[in-house]
């Protein structure tokens, strides 16, 4: 008996390092440094694929990325020395955002046209009436032609969609796609890989994919003076 324990031990150790590998974490104790992950985050939540004349960009989006801005509040609140109410207030909201966010899984979706042409007025040499088509399908057509693909085929749609509405300030569109946690009773994050699919809805491009490989890595904030207040 002891001898069929030694022999399965190698392959078991294997395992566990293999899981230690796909469940890699990513923990910053400072404002700077998560802004940093932010800008340039890890391969594990961002892909590229360029197909016909764009470029499309796909980050997955931790709930620690999503709160940036409310971090950057309550700095800005602690460096202004506010009341004890005005943070506490602040603590409250990161927590009341965090059990939305958490609850979700979000992408965020950059289309780049590779000559610079702004995505939002490339259609407009063909008439107002085209340019206008064109733009509500941006703002609302194109969600039905994004899904979440998962290793036996199942589609998942998306429940939220959002475009920036920054129309002129740069050539590329920026889209935050909205998808359940768990999709009939099973979650998400417990597949071995997630395919983000788009299908062509008239960039000329055909079918884009981009897979992302299963659990995504865990984002840890630690930072002490959030620590010290939320106690």
């Amino acid at each position: 008996m002891s001898k069929r324990k030694l022999t399965y031990l190698p392959f078991a150790l294997v395992a566990f390092a293999l899981l230690l590998v796909q469940c890699k974490n990513y923990e910053v104790d400072s404002l700077e440094e998560l802004q940093q992950l932010v800008s340039n985050p890890p391969p594990e939540l961002s892909k590229q694929v360029s197909q016909g004349d764009f470029t499309f960009q796909i980050d997955y989006l931790p709930s620690e990325f999503l709160l940036l801005r409310e971090y950057e509040y309550l700095e800005e609140l602690k460096e202004r020395e506010a009341n004890e109410e005005a943070i506490s207030r602040q603590l409250g909201y990161l927590e009341q955002y965090r059990k939305g966010y958490e609850s979700v899984h979000q992408f965020k979706l950059t289309i780049t046209p590779n000559d610079d042409t702004d995505l939002i007025y490339a259609k407009m040499g063909q008439g107002f009436n085209s340019y206008s088509q064109w733009l509500q399908k941006l703002l609302f057509g194109i969600k039905d032609e994004i899904n979440l693909q998962l290793p036996d085929g199942t589609e998942i749609p998306v429940v939220d969609y959002r475009m920036d509405r920054n129309y002129g300030t740069s050539p590329s569109r920026t889209f935050l796609l909205t998808f359940p946690k768990e999709w009939n009773g099973e979650q998400l994050m417990k597949q071995d890989y997630l395919l983000l699919e788009i299908n062509e809805f008239g960039l000329g491009t055909g079918k884009v994919q981009a897979k992302f490989s299963m659990p995504f890595p865990t984002i840890i904030y630690t930072n002490q003076s959030l620590e010290h207040n939320n106690s």
